[in-house]
């Protein structure tokens, strides 16, 4: 009986320590400082104009449109890991590494009258992934839960370029259409 015994803790010491070793935790993404907002040496009008043009043209689902406040949000957007968001390092759960299943991003940008007829423009970004752990197993079912991603500022730069960009197109109608005096 001792041997049996003996075999039968010598299995449970071996499984606990399989089982103990095959779940590993995730890590957050790094948080980093981003350059978010930017001035415009031109009239708020034209600002807004060249962010309504932008936006227009990449077909994105604006929930608000505030002209009078200058807030236009939007959401619904996919991104790119590693590029607009870091989303840090997976773990695993019995070898079967966690899945992203989803990535949604939202922003919103806020533009601003200045003294001297400048416009500032701020751009606040939010990026949530849906993530599966366990191997499907009736011990480690699937579970799904969804998590924050950090902010690489390249989602942030690239709307304030696009509108940037927009401005400068959009400058020399503005002066050939300027009423005279």
């Amino acid at each position: 009986m001792d041997r049996k015994l003996a075999s039968l803790v010598v299995a449970m010491v071996v499984l606990s320590f399989t089982l103990s070793g095959c779940a590993t935790p995730g890590t957050l993404g790094a948080q980093r400082s981003i350059q978010k907002t930017r001035s415009y040496e031109v009239p708020f009008d034209t600002v807004w104009a060249a962010i309504i043009s932008s936006i227009a043209e990449t077909n994105l689902n604006i929930n608000t449109l505030e002209k009078a406040s200058g807030l236009i949000a939007v959401s619904g957007v996919a991104y790119k890991p590693m590029l607009d968001a870091d989303e840090g390092v997976r773990g695993s759960v019995m070898f079967a590494p966690d899945v992203v299943t989803a990535r949604t991003a939202k922003f919103n940008i806020f533009a601003t009258r200045l003294d001297d007829g400048k416009t500032s423009v701020r751009v606040n970004s939010s990026f949530t992934y849906q993530l599966r752990k366990g191997n499907g197993s009736n011990m480690f079912p699937y579970q799904y839960s969804w998590e924050e991603a950090a902010s690489t500022g390249y989602l942030e730069g690239r709307v304030l370029d696009r509108i940037a960009t927009r401005i400068k197109q959009l400058e020399p109608q503005a002066t050939a259409y300027a009423p005279t005096r």
